[in-house]
């Protein structure tokens, strides 16, 4: 009775100690004067264990800006695989004129928790604009779990 006791302690506290991490406010874009970067590095890297365990709906639903663009990411492991995304708020040729330049502003990089074969996606790449954030690839992605997110400072 008494390690039942400790082990539901245990897993109390374990539990107290995830949701604990994520102590700081949401903020709205009003709240950052209109200034996207400093609202997307707060919310989105800032507040990054937020977000830990929530969905790509979560995530498009707090942005409350309009994801232009978007970059899947490839697995390290497998090929047949995409472990996660690059959303941009601005449209794909401009991402690319910044990062000639070497400025990466307002780029979120969301790790899946699970990778997604890419049989699922590849035809809904193929079907737009390559890199065009459609509702169509929302739909596709937005039940999918974050694992890590952040913003992007290099690539």
């Amino acid at each position: 009775m008494k390690k039942l006791i400790i082990l539901l302690l245990v897993i109390a506290s374990a539990i107290s100690a995830i949701h604990a991490q994520c102590t700081l406010p949401y903020k709205s874009l009003c709240a950052f004067n209109n200034d996207t970067t400093s609202f997307v590095t707060y919310n989105f890297d800032t507040r990054s264990t937020c977000y830990v365990g929530k969905t790509m709906a979560n995530v498009i639903a707090d942005l409350g800006i309009s994801v232009q663009s978007y970059l899947i990411i490839g697995d390290d492991f497998r090929t047949d695989l995409y472990s996660g995304i690059y959303l941009h708020l601005y449209p794909y040729y401009k991402v690319l004129q910044l990062e000639d330049s070497c400025i990466y502003k307002n780029e979120i990089a969301i790790e899946w928790d699970t990778p997604i074969d890419q049989a699922l996606l590849d035809p809904q790449i193929k079907q737009t604009n390559r890199h065009k954030w459609t509702e169509a690839m929302y739909n596709l992605l937005k039940d999918k779990k974050i694992k890590d997110i952040g913003i992007v400072r290099k690539r």
